[in-house]
């Protein structure tokens, strides 16, 4: 009698990654005991400052109904940016207000922290910066088609950084692909935990010859600016 195979369910999710070279889709950080999919990455000194972190079964599809954790814990004067190399999610419309398949961010450990983030569809180089030392990211799959998921990348960084930003990297908020939805209210918050320690005139930092740049970071910081050149293209004077 042939012997059945097994459930794809039989195996930890985490070991379950297709590729041709062996360890090439790793994670790091640590599984969380009596969970399938969440970890945990905690910065130290006896652990490597950045990473990388993937969907379940990355890059092959990742399984229906499921709901994954990553909590990312920065030492004090750490903070964490995040860079979404590659999301493949179910394919439907920009917006992800009624997405089965979603990725949400949060600036804090856990899901009640601000929401900064809310990933769907497809794109590539999506980064985000926390304002402190924790970051909660929640990937959550329902739908009956699913994609390929995403791959990503973490880096702790001393909270210095966050003092004088470069350009596109601007704590709390996301940079990249602008299709991407970003909560107002969890901007606005974590806007006011930043301000006093940059100042408004890196808020300008998007706006070159009275051009608007698709691929810069917006808050109400420099709404104003947005406003005044949105005018400008459409031709109405500002009042």
């Amino acid at each position: 009698m042939a012997t059945p195979l097994k459930g794809v369910w039989d195996a930890p999710l985490v070991n379950q990654y297709v590729t041709d070279s062996v360890g090439l889709f790793e994670m790091d950080g640590l599984l969380v005991p009596g969970t399938m999919c969440d970890h945990e990455f905690v910065s130290s000194q006896s652990t490597p400052q950045y990473g990388r972190f993937y969907s379940p079964r990355y890059p092959s599809s990742y399984p229906k109904n499921i709901r994954c954790s990553y909590l990312f814990r920065a030492r004090l004067k750490e903070r964490i940016r995040l860079v979404f190399e590659e999301i493949s999610l179910q394919k439907g419309d920009l917006s992800c207000l009624n997405r089965a398949d979603l990725i949400k961010v949060h600036d804090g450990t856990d899901s009640g922290a601000p929401t900064i983030a809310v990933l769907c569809n497809q794109g590539t180089e999506v980064e985000v910066l926390s304002t402190g030392p924790g970051l909660y990211v929640e990937f959550v799959a329902n739908s009956e088609w699913p994609g390929q998921g995403f791959k990503a990348m973490f880096q702790f960084q001393p909270l210095d950084d966050a003092l004088h930003p470069e350009p596109d990297k601007v704590p709390g908020a996301v940079t990249g692909n602008p299709k991407y939805s970003v909560i107002g209210p969890a901007v606005s918050a974590t806007t006011r935990a930043t301000e006093g320690k940059r100042k408004r005139s890196r808020a300008r930092h998007g706006f070159e010859n009275g051009s608007l740049r698709d691929d810069r970071v917006f808050s109400l910081d420099n709404f104003e600016e947005v406003v005044t050149v949105c005018l400008r293209r459409a031709g109405i004077e500002e009042t």
